[in-house]
């Protein structure tokens, strides 16, 4: 059974019994509907209680699963969700994506052979195996219907074999027939000893009778009724100020209608009556069955469970290890292209094409004044072309982004893993193989520096690692925008910008001293010195700059190195290596901030740069806090502290974090004291018979740590009752901790 406490008074109100009645080993198998009017908050209920709450949401209470308290992290583990809307890989077929959440949601332990027969097996329990080799559809290809995709949700669901499953309005968006049939597939999931939660919005009748339970709630949220939905229809009419229920209206219209029609008085009225029925004391009574159930060690679940053993094992966030995830995402990726090769494909051929017309058009470049000038132009151009079809990645994180939120949640894979997986695969095929085709046939075409093979094998590489830099820069912006036409926007006034400063529209000499910032950051500035250094240096030709006058005592044509050349137009790098060293870094800090907008990627909407750069704090503080808990620790082994007030805290290291919204305070010292508080709070111990001497720990042998711990709380409710104020509030910490601290330091009992 699921009981739920949650802000709003939804206390006790769900609880599921064994059907027919049945005694402590069967497994629980209803079905239990919530029901309410739109915006009731039927969606929100629903998540708290399957361990999604939506961020920004204040929740109180606890959530129980046959009578123990469990953790958002427990519920997710013993748990199905599956949302209102279907998101589900288009191209994958209907086995493959089972197969993919199998091999990456059960334990690893299970052969290949054993995953096929899940697979399968699950398919027949929702009657989907005609569908196995079926695609699930996308934009570009046509799939299954509206009720077929429902059902592949529940069943990528099912194949972790949940002892409950939530559903969000399984039925919205499908037709009669439709509704009907899931509702029926899931009453039917009984069997297998699942209990299912769903909302529905407006069940008909056929529907409503294969529900066990049913909650209805108020426009405002709050619980009119919660039982059986064979005692709905009685209950209803024995309220007050309710009329008769027509012969000829369902149940679930009737209370919905009522619900609506009904002014914050009368739902008062509801509620009240309620509270005094029957069937909220049979619940009541479940629930505290159930709960000392738990409490005498008799959990409600099968005999042969070790509740010890389940309790000492810790819940794993992702079954399957890292390298097997990145695999998996790979293969799914590498089929999702062969079957749609379109944007792979246009960047082979345009780069092709562009090759050869950039090669015809630059053919054989000479070395005099206008030789000069087509080399430094063609490379420009190469540079800007590779860059600019980058611009074909800033959607890569936002194509499949509901896909990937809601694989991640579902506890499939991990950011890690499809950052690595997407960069790989974005990177390999469009970012490395076009440019290196790309430089070995203009080099060759152009008539590029003819010095050594390294020279060749620099311009690819500088080709490449631009290429990248470029992509991981689009990537970052992508990331970071709420749209794709906004990323494209931005993106492109970054290249613009990046290319008036890269040294070839603007003289670098030139450029004016408070732009050169910008110029230093421009990732086109270094990737283009690069290419002309080397072209130019160590360049065997002599180039000739030619006047466009006839004159007697001026030479017509005057011999110069390369390397007069490069100091002309403001190049006064002599090496390569330099430049392609700077773009690699570049492409490494683009890169991780496309990681750090990934991994801010909580909800289903776009991160936003707040957002970011709080990630970004999070990862330092982290680093910093490990380092510190390190140097402690090894200060902790090198000395002994004996002083009295030292010996107050716990011998072992801690950590106390606050949500950056929910405390500030300008008192510094208000905050060291309040982390110590707290810190005593969480570490001493509960027990009061778990007492260790005075030889075994660092506090005084008066003080046992259960009894410290009660007196810290004493102190902190009275504190709070003298200030009237409130345990939550942030100013409160800052104010009454220093003063709890010193009383508990100086051993006084009260304020």
């Amino acid at each position: 059974g699921i009981a739920g406490a949650t802000t709003g008074g939804w206390n006790s109100l769900i609880a599921s019994p064994s059907r027919g009645g049945g005694g402590m080993g069967e497994r629980r198998a209803d079905l239990f509907a919530i029901l309410g009017p739109s915006g009731a908050g039927k969606t929100t209920l629903l998540d708290v209680l399957a361990g999604r709450p939506s961020p920004g949401h204040v929740i109180t209470g606890d959530v129980a699963l046959d009578g123990e308290r469990m953790s958002n992290s427990e519920l997710r583990h013993v748990s199905g969700y599956v949302p209102q809307d279907d998101v589900l890989p288009g191209t994958s077929t209907v086995w493959e994506h089972l197969m993919f959440h199998a091999a990456l949601r059960l334990p690893g332990s299970v052969d290949r052979k054993r995953l096929r027969s899940v697979v399968w097996q699950t398919m027949r329990d929702l009657g989907i195996t005609k569908l196995a080799h079926a695609h699930i559809g996308d934009a570009f290809t046509r799939g299954l219907s509206g009720g077929e995709k429902r059902r592949v949700s529940v069943a990528t669901e099912l194949l972790t074999s949940p002892g409950v499953m939530f559903l969000d309005e399984p039925t919205t968006g499908l037709d009669a027939t439709n509704a009907a049939k899931v509702v029926d597939i899931l009453a039917g999931l009984g069997a297998l000893g699942v209990t299912i939660l769903l909302s529905i919005h407006q069940p008909r009748p056929d529907i409503f009778r294969l529900l066990d339970r049913v909650l209805v709630m108020s426009s405002d949220g709050r619980v009119v009724y919660s039982g059986p939905s064979l005692d709905a229809e009685a209950h209803f009419e024995s309220m007050r100020n309710v009329p008769r229920k027509p012969e000829a209206v369902n149940i679930a219209d009737f209370m919905l209608d009522v619900v609506l029609s009904a002014d914050d008085d009368d739902i008062d009225a509801m509620i009240d009556d309620f509270e005094k029925s029957d069937v909220r004391a049979n619940g009541r009574n479940m629930t505290h069955t159930l709960r000392v159930r738990c409490e005498d060690g008799d959990g409600g679940g099968d005999d042969d469970d070790d509740g010890d053993d389940a309790a000492a094992t810790p819940l794993t966030k992702y079954v399957a290890s890292y390298p097997r995830q990145v695999r998996a995402l790979l293969r799914r990726m590498v089929r999702n292209v062969r079957r749609h090769p379109f944007l792979i494909l246009l960047h082979f051929v345009a780069t092709g094409v562009a090759s050869l017309g950039l090669g015809g058009v630059f053919f054989a470049a000479g070395k005099d004044t206008g030789g000069i000038q087509n080399r430094m132009g063609c490379l420009f151009f190469i540079l800007l072309y590779l860059a600019l079809m980058s611009l074909s990645s800033l959607p890569v994180w936002r194509e499949d982004r509901l896909l990937f939120l809601r694989e991640r949640s579902n506890g499939a894979y991990g950011v890690n893993a499809y950052f690595t997986s997407t960069l790989l695969f974005d990177v390999l095929p469009m970012r490395v193989l076009p440019p290196f085709f790309f430089g070995l046939i203009t080099y060759q075409m152009i008539g590029l520096n003819e010095g050594d093979e390294d020279c060749l094998a620099w311009f690819v590489l500088t080709l490449i690692v631009t290429n990248v830099a470029a992509t991981c820069m689009c990537m970052a912006i992508g990331a970071a925008s709420r749209s794709v036409a906004s990323a494209n926007a931005i993106a492109s006034l970054c290249f613009l910008v990046a290319a008036l400063f890269g040294g070839f529209l603007l003289n670098k000499d030139q450029i004016p001293r408070y732009a050169r910032w910008i110029a230093a950051v421009s990732f086109v500035n270094y990737g283009y010195e690069a290419l002309v250094v080397n072209e130019f240096a160590d360049n065997p030709r002599t180039f000739t700059l030619t006047s466009g006058w006839n004159s007697t005592t001026l030479p017509n044509e005057v011999p110069v190195p390369g390397e007069k050349v490069l100091s002309t137009f403001g190049f006064h790098v002599a090496e390569v290596s330099p430049d392609v060293a700077v773009v690699c870094a570049q492409a490494a800090f683009f890169a991780c901030a496309s990681y750090v907008m990934l991994r801010n990627a909580e909800r289903e909407t776009a991160p936003t740069w707040s957002g970011a750069w709080r990630a970004c704090a999070r990862f330092v503080g982290e680093c910093w806090r490990r380092r510190y808990l390190v140097e402690k620790r090894s200060a902790a082994r090198a000395t002994t502290t004996t002083d009295e007030e030292e010996s107050m805290l716990p011998s072992s290291e801690f950590t106390v974090a606050y949500d950056s919204d929910e405390y500030s305070s300008d008192d510094d010292d208000g905050e060291e004291e309040e982390d110590e508080i707290e810190t005593l709070l969480d570490e001493a111990p509960m027990e009061p018979d778990a007492t260790p001497s005075a030889d075994e720990t660092d506090e005084p042998a008066g003080d046992a740590p259960g009894d410290l711990h009660r007196r810290a709380n004493s102190l902190l409710h009275d504190i709070d009752e003298e200030h009237a104020v409130s345990p939550h509030d942030g100013a409160r910490n800052a104010a009454v901790a220093p003063m709890a601290l010193r009383l508990l330091r100086d051993g006084g009992g009260s304020p």
